[in-house]
C-alpha cells in the first residue's frame, strides 16, 4: 500500500501523479472527512495538503483520510 500526504501527490505532474479524477475524489474525500467531523461537533482548523494522507489499496482508487485533528492553542477542540 502506497501511502503519503496530499501535498506531495499534488506536486507531481499531472501526467506522473494524481489524475483529475482523483483530484475530485480527494476533494469529495476530505468534504465527508469534514462533515464528519463537524457533525461530531469537532472543528479541524489548520487543514491543508500536509494533514491529508493519499493510501492507495487500489490505484485505481485512491483514499484520501484527514489527519491531525488536535486541539490548538486558545480554540477548543469542540464546538
Amino acid at each position: 500500500v502506497a501511502r503519503g500526504e496530499l501535498a506531495e501527490w499534488l506536486s507531481y505532474p499531472q501526467d506522473s501523479g494524481l489524475s483529475s479524477a482523483h483530484r475530485l475524489r480527494a476533494a469529495t474525500h476530505v468534504a465527508h472527512g469534514l462533515a464528519h467531523l463537524h457533525h461530531a461537533g469537532v472543528t479541524h482548523g489548520r487543514l491543508k495538503p500536509s494533514n491529508v494522507l493519499v493510501r492507495m489499496h487500489d490505484p485505481s482508487a485512491p483514499l484520501f483520510q484527514v489527519t491531525d485533528v488536535g486541539p490548538q492553542p486558545g480554540r477548543p477542540l469542540l464546538t
